[in-house]
């Protein structure tokens, strides 16, 4: 599988933190032995450009990896001005031939671009990582207002007006709507940081439609140890890094040390600054003379970064603007040195601590910051134990594997259904379109949730049918359940056979449910749900019995519902099962309307026994209710309302994913009666 990662940069010419984070993704795929190329972008309009010469458009820089010509776009529509470029940036992604594409901006690439790519490579996913706010803000994306560079929270048309007031209210209506059908073309939707993602959704990016993943970065070494002396030493130097542009705070950052150089002149105090030279920070702010303790470096390698973070104590970033996950944060915690900074956005977030951040813009407060940090070995000492890890790029290209794996769901073979399809045809077309012979249907049967008796009707009126269980005699001999269903389901693999099996039962987690569909592609999942209060009950008085096979093991470990409770793995079992691993819940229920063909519910048990028969051929309602759960001495249960009201605190998940899924089944009651009425499919 090939993955061409799009960035509107190119580390060769640019380090900001978008193409510096698409860039250690590129190389660790490559390390990895993945199929990847890198494709960056350099402005040159110029004819004579001197890296691209008179006519260049295309510089390798290494195997798989380019450097592209951009001559400038419309920043407010994200479209090239000449359509040329876009043809011929079109034609040339095109012909990466890539599985995946995965766009690291809009800028230098083009909406245009994005969108005729799409049509043309409708079978390619295609990923987008959102680095900062340039879809909803038309000032570079930056959410500050003109002029003043104050915070702005909302990008309504009307406050987008007051900015750029040569352009109506409506223009930046139209845009808006551009670019949210530009961001719905997506298969993936990643934010760094959970404050951009709710930014997003905030303005109109339906909820769970984002995934967050933070940026990756190279493994380090250990940090080293520090001796106090050395430690001492450190807490007296602060340094930055960054470029030198007006929303980065640098004259936050220089103010406040002049503050100190007048207020402490007792203070062995100095600021090193990375990123910018005095000619350049005297060109942006001719007002502010930088004192003596400030000192430019000038601009420093990526890769040198966190070496020369070690250096220091303390990592000052005073950004004006919200940020979304800056690198910075990332590179400190490899360095083990903590970052002060602005308390907004992405940075708070990120913030180790309180005692790390200061009032956006605010030079007094950050002096005080500085003033108390100075020479604290022993806070530093602490903060530098309390301090995290960061995220590894390694488990960053795994996570995002694993989530494009994921979104392969959203494209269906003709066919097949599933519960979005259902929601936004309508229950006739739905049935039709999944009534298919040549399917394997795959019932999760979540414990206590009368999948017996579905597993029973489906016999009766379909036939076919086999169950994938597990030996529980084997339990306790240095093999878990869930290990004994992998060996169940790679029996049932070896022997499987179309002509004699249409449908499959059991409890099968969602990886076990993966290895079937990756052997058996026709294939679809069904399920039940129940009310997870009445659910948890119903599970601990079955488990209580000699129905159980581990009966008598279970009292001993829970001898009351409230033991119960509290046991490891056993609540929330419904989300466990459907969503493992899926954290965030608007998220897991988009996610289950795309994984599953159908989604039925025990409190419309008609209708949820009907719609399966239906989507195999046959108009069965249900008949039968077997394995109903035995009353013995142990499994007594008082069914008041503290219990219940404790149980469904427990289990927000699964009530989360209930409530869902029966607000879906009642939605369809009328259509569902209708389409009975006036089909006869028996």
């Amino acid at each position: 599988m090939r993955t061409v990662i799009i960035s509107h940069a190119h580390p060769t010419s640019s380090l900001g933190g978008g193409e510096v984070a698409a860039y250690r993704q590129f190389r660790q795929m490559r390390a990895d032995g993945a199929d990847a190329r890198f494709i960056g972008f350099q402005e040159a309009p110029e004819a004579d450009d001197p890296f691209f010469g008179r006519f260049g458009r295309v510089v390798q820089i290494g195997e798989g990896d380019f450097c592209l010509r951009s001559r400038g776009m419309d920043a407010d529509r994200m479209e090239h001005a000449d359509l040329s470029e876009e043809d011929w940036l079109l034609e040339y992604l095109a012909e990466q031939q890539g599985d995946v594409y995965h766009f690291h901006h809009f800028w230098r690439i083009g909406a245009g671009t994005i969108r005729r790519l799409r049509k043309m490579l409708p079978q390619a996913r295609f990923i987008c990582t959102l680095h900062e706010l340039v879809a909803i803000c038309a000032h570079d994306g930056q959410m500050v207002k003109m002029g003043t560079n104050e915070l702005c929270h909302e990008a309504s048309p009307a406050a987008c007006y007051r900015c750029f007031p040569q352009k109506s209210p409506l223009h930046f209506k139209i845009r808006r709507s551009r670019l949210l059908h530009l961001l719905d073309l997506f298969d993936v939707l990643i934010s760094p940081s959970a404050f951009l993602r709710t930014r997003f959704e905030g303005w109109g990016v339906p909820k769970g439609r984002i995934r967050v993943l933070e940026n990756g970065l190279e493994q380090s070494g250990p940090r080293p140890v520090e001796s106090d002396t050395h430690l001492d030493s450190k807490a007296r130097r602060f340094a930055f890094f960054g470029r030198c542009a007006p929303t980065k705070g640098l004259d936050v950052l220089v103010r406040a040390a002049a503050m100190l150089e007048r207020t402490a002149p007792e203070l062995a105090f100095s600021v090193d600054v990375y990123g910018a030279t005095r000619a350049q920070f005297t060109a942006l702010w001719p007002e502010i003379t930088p004192p003596q303790s400030v000192i430019f470096h000038g601009a420093y390698a990526p890769d040198t970064a966190m070496s020369l973070m070690q250096r220091y104590g303390w990592i000052v970033l005073p950004s004006t603007w919200w940020e979304n996950s800056p690198v910075i944060f990332q590179e400190a915690r490899a360095a083990g040195t903590p970052v002060i900074s602005s308390d907004i956005g992405g940075m708070l977030e990120k913030s180790q601590s309180p005692d790390l951040r200061f009032p956006t813009g605010d030079s007094a407060a950050l002096a005080e910051v500085l003033r108390k940090l100075h020479g604290n070995a022993e806070t530093l000492r602490r903060l530098k134990d309390e301090m995290p890890q960061p995220f590894p790029v390694s488990a960053y290209c795994r996570r995002l594997q694993a989530i494009v794996a994921e979104s392969e769901t959203r494209t269906m073979p003709t066919g097949t259904v599933n519960m979005k399809l259902l929601g936004e045809a309508g229950y006739a077309p739905y049935v039709r379109a999944g009534q298919r012979q040549d399917v394997l249907t795959i019932f999760q049967h979540i414990p206590k949730t009368a999948g017996s008796s579905l597993v029973h009707e489906i016999r009766c009126h379909i036939g076919a049918m086999r169950g994938i269980h597990i030996d529980y005699t084997r339990v306790g001999q240095g093999v878990g359940t869930d290990q004994l269903m992998s060996l169940s389901v790679e029996d049932f693999l070896a022997s499987y056979d179309p002509s004699r099996t249409r449908c499959i039962s059991g409890h099968l987690r969602r990886h076990h449910i993966d290895r079937i569909q990756a052997e058996i592609p026709a294939s679809r999942v069904i399920v039940v749900l129940r009310d997870p209060v009445d659910r948890v009950i119903s599970d601990y008085r079955y488990q209580c019995t000699p129905d159980h096979p581990p009966h008598e093991r279970f009292r001993e470990m829970c001898p009351t519902i409230r033991d119960y409770l509290h046991s490891v793995g056993e609540m929330n079992k419904m989300w466990m099962f459907m969503l493992d691993g899926e954290e965030d819940i608007s998220a897991g229920l988009r996610l289950a309307e795309e994984r599953y063909a159908f989604v039925g519910v025990m409190a419309h048990h008609a209708y949820t026994i009907n719609t399966i028969m239906l989507l195999h051929g046959k108009d069965a309602l249900p008949e039968f209710r077997v394995r109903k759960t035995r009353d013995n001495a142990y499994n007594r249960v008082e069914d008041d309302a503290d219990l219940r009201a404790e149980i469904a605190a427990i289990n927000t998940r699964d009530t989360a994913l209930y409530t869902h899924f029966l607000k879906a089944a009642e939605a369809q009651q009328a259509n569902w009666a209708g389409f009975r009425r006036a089909f006869d499919l028996a």
